[in-house]
């Protein structure tokens, strides 16, 4: 029956086909059942009725196919944004991290423009792609140049994402490291010169 129908369309993981296959397996329930009554005022009647439950299972149906629609493309985005930041740590020139930063900002602006994602949610991840990049940058600089990191960090127009408190903690781990490279390398300056 039409239930059923909806039922197994329901659970269809295909969105893509599942409201069609729906509307022409209700198309064909609703041609046998009319198919077998005589009566054209009973017909007529039963019809309308098949029709209007039709149409409410047919919405239910494809409320269910757009919302797994919506979840595979915002998986979707969510794998290219992570392919994304890979592509940033892996990129060796501003030109090719200047593209993945555009490629990620068009990607997320294609799916709030189709309505897979919100305006806010666009905001928010665009938002957090760039913390991902200046936490990595920032990082970067310490492990490589812990002093030149405490002074671009110690400059807010740097690292914009990098709220004041977690700045503070970063230049401290800047200066701390280097400091330690520092003593470092005053002991293995002393290790050599001593006889």
């Amino acid at each position: 029956d039409l239930a059923d129908l909806e039922d197994g369309a329901v659970k269809n993981p295909d969105f893509a086909v599942a409201p069609g296959g729906f509307a022409r397996d209700r198309m064909e329930l609703e041609a046998r059942w009319l198919g077998a009554i005589k009566d054209n005022d009973l017909r007529s009647r039963t019809q309308t009725e098949f029709r209007r439950a039709g149409i409410a299972s047919y919405k239910r149906v494809n409320a269910t196919a757009l919302t797994r629609e919506a979840d595979a493309n915002t998986a979707n985005l969510n794998a290219q944004e992570l392919d994304n930041l890979r592509a940033i740590s892996a990129a060796s020139t501003e030109v090719e991290r200047t593209a993945v930063i555009e490629r990620n900002a068009a990607a997320v602006q294609l799916a709030a423009e189709a309505g897979w994602i919100s305006k806010n949610d666009q905001l928010t991840r665009n938002n957090r792609f760039a913390t991902y990049i200046d936490n990595a940058d920032v990082m970067a600089a310490i492990r490589t140049d812990p002093d030149n990191a405490a002074k671009l960090l110690a400059d807010p127009k740097n690292f914009k994402t990098i709220d004041p408190v977690k700045r503070q903690s970063l230049i401290a781990a800047a200066e701390d490291k280097g400091d330690q490279l520092r003593v470092d390398r005053v002991q293995q300056l002393a290790h050599f010169d001593a006889p």
